[in-house]
């Protein structure tokens, strides 16, 4: 939080810490950042995705090289300043993580793979 004050951004950042249920803090955000380089599809990204917040570069979302701050720092500045696009791509986000990986999603997937493995014998 001292860095947020010494930038005198307290008024537009949030920083609750640890959240054991994130859906009302991820509602009320414009954008997420995701800035781990070591996960892969974290529970997260989904958590973010189910917000309509976004992931898929140029889809649901704006992605950049790891560890490239700069990169970063467009990659924000172009969301941030464009709410439209913003709010396409959290749209987008939103279905795809209803599509693909809600539990209605996920279930369908999973009987499918046993109806396959059930056939094949």
């Amino acid at each position: 939080m001292e860095l947020i004050a010494c930038l005198d951004l307290l008024d537009v950042f949030d920083s609750p810490g640890w959240a054991p249920a994130p859906s009302p803090y991820l509602r009320k955000a414009d954008i997420g950042v995701q800035t781990c380089h070591t996960e892969g599809l974290s529970l997260a990204l989904l958590e973010r995705m189910m917000a309509g917040l976004a992931i898929e570069d140029g889809v649901t979302g704006v992605l950049i090289p790891s560890q490239d701050e700069e990169a970063l720092t467009n990659a924000l500045r172009s969301v941030v300043c464009d709410s439209d696009r913003a709010e396409r791509l959290g749209a987008a986000a939103r279905r795809r993580a209803i599509d693909e990986f809600s539990i209605e999603a996920m279930s369908r997937f999973a009987v499918e793979q046993y109806r396959r493995v059930l056939e094949a014998r």
